[in-house]
Order: C-alpha cells, then structure tokens, then sequence
C-alpha cells in the first residue's frame, strides 16, 4: 500500500522548520499517535530512532503485514510514509536488515523445518534459503540460473515453496510437489509430481507461517546464513547475503 511511495530529500529545510529542537523527536510517537494520523491501520511498530540532523523521528511499521517507513515532523504534526532517501541510499536500510536479520535468528529452526527440498552440490560449504512461488514468472526465469550459480560456487540452495494469494494454483502444486518428494531438477523442469497429502498442506501451511514471522512477503527472496536477504537474483546480490 506505501511501497511505491517515495521521499528524496534534497534539503531538511525544505521538509520542516528549523526551530524545532532534535531532543524528543520521537517521544510521544505510539501506534495510537500514528493511527491518528495516517489514513490506514498502522499493526505494529517495528523500531523507532531520532534522525536529529534532519530532525525526524523514523518509525518502521507493520501495515497490512507488510513493512514500511514512516518520518514524524520534530513538531508532531506531520507524517511522511514512504522510503527516504540520501545519497541514493535509503536511510531506513541498515535499519530493515537489523530487524530482519533478528527475526531470522528467533526464527531459523522453523525456517528450516519448512524446507521443501535442497539443491547441494558436491563440496557445498555455506547455505542459502529461497523463497519461491510455484507460478512466480520471475521465479521461473531465474531458478536455472540459481541452480548453475549454486553449482560453481558449492553453495546449497534450500528451497521453500511460498505460494502467494495471487496465484491460485501455486498451494496446489507447492502440496502435491512435496507429497511427491520433488526435487530441485523437478523444479527446474516445473514439475509438481503426486497427488495431495497432509504432511504436503502441513509444509505449505508452516512455510507461509514462518515467511510472515520473518517479514517475507513476496517471491523470489534469498535469506542467508545470518538472516541478510535479497530481494530478487543476482549473482552479486545473493554472494553479499553469503558474507
């Protein structure tokens, strides 16, 4: 709902005054404070912390179980929700990936207890997680790739079958595939084997239970070792979650 919503910031004067102090930027600011502000639902707090040079108060929230950013105005009048940016960088970044990678410590034997199968190759020393849709078109595009990737570097690619609501025949094929044993060359050649179980519709169910846990909520993403994620492949991307 705030995700295609952006904030360059080229001056703080432009945004707010400069009369407000930085001290207590984020006092006051609760999920009952933002709920009267903004025009949705805010379901949680997530973390808060002072920008005192740009005198905000950054606050990452749940909504709709998605995650997102929001900036109190030093005078408390104001909300912008949406990503900050500085120097081409979002500011809320390292932010998101402590909380990320938090969760994914809290939460790393579910994660592995929803692994549907793994692609391990020969010599393979360090480990990642994807997270896939059956029908994701992305996921379709790049899953070769990973696999060859995976090949070369001796890298593991545990796979969880995440099917999203938009796709209404992912959980069907996710199910049957598990209760078939499938493996990565069947989800290369995207076959989903078998008929439906319920050690199948218990895996989806524990997959989608733990990717909310962890704040996935889209396809494909890559979590790494120590919880860094990538959103989407590349070869650079999924090596620095590996780091």
């Amino acid at each position: 709902m705030f995700k295609n919503f952006t904030i360059a910031v080229l001056a703080a004067g432009l945004l707010i005054g400069t009369h407000a102090e930085a001290a207590g930027l984020c006092d006051g600011v609760t999920k009952e404070f933002l709920n009267a502000k903004v025009p949705f639902t805010v379901e949680e707090i997530l973390d808060k912390k002072e920008i005192s040079d740009l005198k905000f108060c950054q606050v990452l929230i749940r909504v709709q179980s998605q995650k997102g950013s929001a900036y109190v105005t030093a005078d408390k009048e104001a909300v912008l929700v949406g990503d900050l940016f500085r120097n081409k960088k979002r500011v809320s970044e390292q932010a998101f990936s402590t909380i990320d990678e938090g969760s994914f410590r809290k939460h790393e034997k579910e994660v592995n207890q929803a692994v549907a199968f793994s692609y391990k190759p020969a010599g393979a020393h360090k480990h990642i997680y994807m997270f896939t849709d059956p029908d994701c078109p992305y996921c379709e595009k790049v899953k070769a790739e990973v696999q060859q990737w995976a090949f070369e570097k001796k890298i593991e690619v545990r796979v969880i079958l995440f099917p999203l609501p938009m796709h209404p025949t992912a959980r069907e094929k996710a199910v049957k595939g598990i209760c078939a044993s499938m493996t990565y060359d069947n989800y290369v050649r995207a076959e989903y084997p078998g008929q439906s179980c319920k050690a199948g519709e218990d895996k989806i169910t524990a997959s989608i239970t733990v990717a909310k846990k962890i704040g996935v909520d889209g396809t494909p993403i890559f979590v790494g070792p120590t919880g860094k994620r990538s959103v989407g492949f590349s070869k650079e991307s999924v090596e620095k979650i590996l780091r």
